[in-house]
């Protein structure tokens, strides 16, 4: 038996101490972070606040910034811009599926256990109402992974927190979780119970303790990689606005944008740059009390690797605005975490030295052109009905307004004039309404003279021609025109940020078909129509271009049609499957090309990528989407009285001037043609396109006007004739 001696006690003891050391030493390394993510809230902020956030301001010289697009599932206000941020893609939420409490409390953690049947473990915050959130996503369009950020964070084994609320006096308001939380409705570590103190001269009576996240966050930096701070008291005062007069509103509005300047000075003292990256964000549009019109918000990058500069994302291909969905994908790619659960893309910095100022004109312009786009549209709609309307009654009864026949025909120019006057003059930049109205008149005017000096016969030709090739041109030239042009797209609504929209290539079928149909007409030679039909169809497929889905089965339909029909075939079921197939095999080229290229494909990749994947019945859910965009925008939508006021005239015009369209279509073949080919492409747009109502009202506005234009040369014709009886 060995003999235990006091020298082989000490030496056991002191190894004995020594593990304990090392076990120790390696515990508090794991719990070690080497990189920390800081998302501060300022819920409702806009770029006028940064004159008060004086903190903020002065970031934007050091780091990047740049607007976002606060679009969740049903809109710009509350929980969705919020949980948007941690999902898939847009999703859905409210205050009353948000019901996040601190679970140190037994009772909360026995509430949570019942409810979703799962340990709460050693997780600090956790949602009692996470199977409400869960269900209420289930058929939502986009079809969103809830928690998504939180799952993959939690997937490498990063910790999150969460600290603050935007609670009321009788409301828990903490959508904030909503960012950090996984798909259980757990977050790690934070503070949303205990974290406001009473202060009877702020909006009910309440505060954010600011000195207490300070202290808390100080404790658990490094342990949680990502760290949701909201401020909340901005976001109180958007709940309390209607006891206020427009001057308290902003007394109180001022106060709180001084205390969040004071409370960031403090934060960025314990913040170390070299391994962190903050991210202060609205996830809310501004209140509508500040009129500011605008549903784009500030965001500002700060930290390791940030450049003074502009944000920039795949997603958006815009410089300086990315979207809600790209915050999540940025977090994960600034840890180090490749996931393929987002539909956003990390955000990028571009280089300004003048970034601020950049981001105050993108802001101005962005904000007017959405806010003009729909009332612009809307009168050129209703002023294209009453000419119409008032054209056709005067060809119906020509024989009555004999002397006033030809004088139509400018009034038909005047209405297909009026878009690529339109387009042109956002080369200007304008940001009031009496500068764009002068721009405007001033372009048409220019316009119009120019087509007044030539001869009536080619002056439909060149609008059509001038139109049609402007658009394309601008397409190519990175459609330096669509974006700041009322028919183009809308970064605020966040349908499309690139490429070619439904009202463009509803302006673009019938002005180029029609146009090549007149061209043959006159100069009698075919062959050349091939290259510009297929160059045509490419520009909007082509991913890095047009990069239009939807509108690139419209244009081809209705090129294909033209092609056909001017070889004097019939549009008979083989070759109808023939276009068809060469349609499928132009989205196979260029979804595969998208794939291939770009790093975040376009709606035209994404849906080759789910056909592959899936299966066919996996794009059931994009189509089912189109149609009942459709079927809301024919209930509701201007463009419904455009369309069928068209076909209303072009049906009369059938029955009442049949002899002189049937004169005309014989001297006019491939026009007729490009008509017909028009028509079906039209219902193909129709059918292929969330707004495709729009663009098949657009273009059978192309159609009908050009169908009269043409038509009022027999009008006259017969009127002359009956002249000299």
């Amino acid at each position: 038996m060995t003999k235990i001696t006091p020298k082989k006690i000490y030496i056991v003891t002191l190894i004995l101490i020594i593990n304990l050391i090392i076990l120790n030493t390696r515990s508090y390394a794991e719990e070690q972070v080497e990189k920390n993510v800081y998302v501060v809230i300022i819920n409702r902020l806009t770029l006028n606040d940064l004159s008060y956030i004086k903190t903020l301001d002065k970031l934007c010289k050091d780091g990047s910034i740049g607007l976002m697009n606060t679009r969740g599932s049903n809109g710009y206000y509350g929980a969705d811009g919020y949980i948007t941020l941690n999902t898939s893609s847009r999703a859905w939420a409210s205050n009353n599926t948000s019901l996040f409490v601190n679970l140190d409390k037994s009772n909360n953690k026995i509430v949570y256990k019942r409810r979703t049947g799962r340990n709460s473990n050693n997780f600090q915050i956790g949602n009692l109402n996470i199977n409400k959130l869960l269900e209420a996503n289930k058929d939502e369009k986009y079809s969103p992974y809830i928690g998504a950020l939180g799952d993959t964070l939690h997937k490498y084994r990063h910790k999150t927190a969460v600290f603050g609320n935007s609670d009321t006096a009788d409301t828990f308001v903490r959508t904030n979780c909503l960012i950090a939380m996984d798909s259980k409705g757990l977050i790690d570590f934070g503070n949303v119970d205990t974290i406001l103190i009473e202060d009877n001269t702020y909006p009910f009576g309440i505060k954010t303790d600011f000195s207490k996240i300070i202290k808390e966050i100080k404790e658990i930096r490094k342990k949680a990689s990502l760290i949701v701070i909201e401020t909340g008291d901005l976001n109180r005062l958007e709940f309390y606005e209607n006891n206020l007069s427009y001057d308290m509103y902003l007394y109180h509005r001022t106060r709180i944008l001084k205390d969040i300047d004071n409370f960031l000075k403090d934060l960025i003292k314990i913040i170390k740059k070299e391994n962190s990256l903050m991210i202060f964000i609205s996830p809310n549009s501004p209140n509508t009390k500040l009129k500011e019109g605008n549903k784009l918000t500030p965001i500002i990058f700060f930290g390791q690797g940030i450049k003074k500069g502009l944000l920039y994302s795949d997603t958006t291909r815009r410089k300086g605005i990315v979207a809600n969905i790209d915050i999540a994908p940025t977090i994960s790619n600034y840890l180090g975490i490749n996931s393929s659960l987002y539909s956003g893309n990390p955000i990028k910095i571009i280089k300004d030295d003048n970034n601020k100022a950049y981001i105050d004109f993108l802001n101005r312009i962005t904000k007017f052109v959405s806010k003009i786009r729909p009332q612009t549209l809307n009168i050129y709609s209703i002023f294209t009905i009453i000419i119409l309307i008032i054209s056709a009654t005067i060809m119906f009864y020509y024989k009555y307004f004999k002397s006033r026949i030809k004088k139509i025909s400018l009034l038909l120019l005047i209405v297909i004039t009026i878009p690529i006057v339109l387009h042109i003059v956002s080369i200007f930049r304008h940001y009031t309404i009496n500068k764009f109205i002068i721009y405007t008149m001033v372009l048409f005017l220019v316009i119009f003279s120019a087509i007044l000096l030539i001869k009536d016969k080619y002056r439909l030709v060149f609008v059509l021609g001038v139109t049609y090739f402007t658009i394309l041109l601008d397409i190519l030239l990175n459609s330096k025109l669509t974006k700041y042009s009322v028919f183009g797209y809308d970064p605020i609504i966040g349908a499309r940020y690139f490429g070619i929209g439904n009202e463009l290539v509803g302006v673009l079928l019938p002005t180029g078909i029609i146009f090549l149909g007149l061209i043959i007409d006159k100069i009698k030679r075919k062959y050349f129509i091939l290259l510009i039909s297929i160059l045509t169809i490419l520009v909007v497929a082509h991913p890095n271009l047009g990069a239009n889905f939807g509108g690139t089965i419209t244009i081809a339909f209705a090129n294909f049609c033209f092609l056909i029909k001017i070889q004097e075939k019939s549009l008979n079921y083989r070759n109808l499957f023939l276009t068809i197939s060469l349609i499928f095999f132009i989205i196979l080229l260029m979804g595969g090309i998208d794939l291939t290229i770009n790093p975040n494909p376009t709606h035209l990749g994404k849906a080759l990528s789910l056909l592959i994947n899936k299966g066919p019945f996996a794009l059931t859910n994009i189509v089912s989407r189109k149609l009942n965009m459709n079927i809301k925008l024919i209930g509701t939508s201007i463009w419904t009285k455009v369309i069928f006021t068209n076909i209303i005239i072009l049906s009369i015009m059938l029955i009442y001037l049949n002899n002189i369209l049937k004169e005309m279509i014989n001297n006019n073949k491939f026009f007729s043609y490009s008509i017909i080919s028009g028509i079906i492409g039209s219902l193909a747009g129709f059918l292929m396109n969330d707004s495709g109502i729009l663009l098949a009202a657009i273009a059978s506005l192309y159609i009908s006007t050009s169908v009269m234009y043409v038509t009022i040369g027999y009008v006259v014709k017969r009127c002359t004739k009956e002249v000299g009886k």
